[in-house]
């Protein structure tokens, strides 16, 4: 009985060790078979097999891939696209413009946008799509409007444009910011000093005691449906944070939640009277 037992007991130890043995094996064939690759953070991994491109897309992290494909990884973070460029006004004046692009990539179409595309889709479609809807947008108002108070109207037809051709090819437009708009130093000297005198008549319509401060006076709507005087120099929109008794007014003061600055020359009421500065 003791030798049968210690038979057994070999039979069963010789097993298990042939069974270990093939799961090795099996483990050793997996891995010789797959590939490791790493996608870096902010990236993702469109796989290539000979050349061509599969459709698979892998996330940031670690991954087993056949060792026939390789994976060419694109950015998915937000990216700036900056861009200056003569462009013209309604008036055919040439002015220069200068702006920002906020974009990334459609991870989605992080296939399609490499195939069709490759790594340097910048330089092939944001670049030249961002120059024409520039182009397009200031050709249809007026060098005085571009330079006073219609760039937040120009910006949002540039990001709406911007945003209708290149969601089509795998990428999202986030924001469009003009960042400068140089006329030539005639014209905007002569802009300034009407914008001056309209600046002071304005002035003194809201300094004068009585009447209908508004009227005749062009708005638009800003943060929570708030009235903006338009062709001010810088807006400052806010919430109101504190109130004082200050005799025979109150002193309020606000929590600024957004800023706009047109670029223009402000006025100083400086010795009873309105000035330039500079």
């Amino acid at each position: 009985m003791a030798e049968y037992g210690m038979q057994k007991q070999i039979n069963v130890g010789g097993f298990s060790r042939i069974l270990s043995t093939i799961l090795v094996l099996v483990l050793l064939f997996f891995m010789g078979a797959c590939s490791i690759t790493k996608v870096d953070t902010g990236n993702v991994g469109v796989l290539t097999k000979f050349g061509r491109v599969t459709g698979d897309v892998l996330p940031e992290g670690i991954h087993l891939i056949d060792p026939l494909k390789s994976s060419n990884e694109l950015s998915v973070r937000t990216q700036e696209q900056k861009e200056t460029a003569a462009v013209p006004s309604s008036e055919g004046l040439i002015m220069t413009l200068e702006a920002s692009l906020l974009f990334h990539l459609d991870k989605e179409k992080a296939a399609d946008v490499y195939q069709k595309l490759g790594p340097d889709y910048r330089a092939k479609i944001v670049e030249p799509t961002m120059r024409s809807a520039m182009r397009e947008a200031t050709s249809s108002h007026g060098a005085n409007a571009l330079y006073t108070g219609e760039r937040e109207q120009v910006a949002k037809e540039i990001e709406s444009n911007l945003a209708s051709q290149l969601s089509v090819r795998g990428i999202v437009v986030e924001k469009v910011l003009l960042r400068d708009i140089q006329l030539p130093e005639s014209l905007k000297r002569s802009i300034e000093l009407k914008q001056a005198a309209e600046q002071e008549s304005l002035a003194m319509q809201f300094a004068q005691a009585g009447g209908d401060k508004f009227a005749g006076v062009t708005l638009h709507e800003g943060l929570n449906g708030v009235p903006l005087i338009s062709g001010c120099v810088v807006y400052f929109e806010c919430v109101v944070e504190a109130r004082y008794p200050g005799g025979d007014h109150d002193v309020i003061v606000g929590r600024v939640r957004r800023i706009f600055n047109i670029g223009k020359t402000p006025l100083l009421f400086h010795v009873g009277a309105l000035r330039t500065l500079g």
